[in-house]
């Protein structure tokens, strides 16, 4: 089962991504089609996250998410995947992606 996934995700990822169109088929029931979203005007922040499959014991794929912790900020409470800010000792994306998922959920970078 696991490795049918892993192929299908391989397969997948080579298919054009949808971009604005998947955003809008997972908006809420309670926003209308008029939807758009704000121009960025900003600096973007360098982050990453880790998206990782595992086979659970019961032949399921699972990934872990997170709930970000309450606080007065954007993301307040939110569930997401483990990730975050690139940091300046951080190799490149890959490297905080991995940093930020063992200090996160404890995931062993080496294992991954």
């Amino acid at each position: 089962m696991f490795s049918s996934f892993k192929k299908g995700i391989i397969e997948g990822i080579k298919e054009k991504l949808p971009g604005a169109l998947a955003h809008q088929i997972m908006l809420p029931t309670h926003r209308d089609n008029t939807f758009r979203f704000p121009e960025f005007t900003g600096e973007p922040v360098k982050s990453a996250v880790l998206l990782l499959f595992y086979p659970g014991d019961d032949g399921i794929v699972k990934f872990p998410l997170i709930q970000r912790p309450t606080y007065s900020g954007a993301h307040s409470a939110q569930i997401s995947l483990p990730g975050g800010k690139h940091e300046e000792n951080d190799r490149d994306l890959i490297h905080t992606a991995l940093r930020e998922a063992h200090e996160e959920i404890g995931i062993d970078p080496e294992v991954c």
